[in-house]
């Protein structure tokens, strides 16, 4: 099980990613998403909501997505989830689109 500081290191990393990414020209706007595995069994990812620009990321512009897809907090399908959860499964660790 993730800690909250676990959760907040994770938040923190990808935020930065973000920035850095952006700042090299890798990522605009709101193109892309990151995500990272917060607990391997049962699958937990912590992926960028949609439509987020990457250079301006937040601790708030993440959500909790498990093995079936879904947002934990609200029973939705998170739209980029399925391609995250594919390439966790298959050891990627890189995805733009």
């Amino acid at each position: 099980m993730t800690t909250p500081a676990e959760l907040i290191a994770c938040q923190d990393a990808l935020c930065e990613t973000g920035r850095m990414f952006h700042q090299r020209g890798w990522s605009l706007g709101t193109s892309s998403n990151y995500s990272v595995v917060l607990q391997q069994q049962p699958l937990q990812l912590l992926v960028t909501a949609s439509g987020k620009h990457k250079g301006r990321l937040t601790r708030n512009d993440f959500v909790q997505v498990g093995a079936d897809g879904f947002h934990k907090a609200i029973d939705f399908r998170l739209h980029d989830s399925t391609a995250h959860l594919a390439e966790f499964r298959e050891a990627a660790v890189v995805h733009c689109t």
